[in-house]
């Protein structure tokens, strides 16, 4: 689970610090939908 450390009306911010390199998928739901989308952390 991702810590949302920001949040504004059309962005955020995620700390990722602690996950190892690789792909990750991220689901977004809000009231409005959701989304997913690949993450590649390096």
């Amino acid at each position: 689970m991702f810590k949302v450390s920001y949040f504004c009306d059309n962005w955020f911010s995620l700390d990722l610090s602690n996950l190892k390199s690789g792909i990750y998928m991220l689901k977004i739901t809000t009231d409005q939908g959701s989304i997913t989308k690949k993450v590649i952390r390096s």
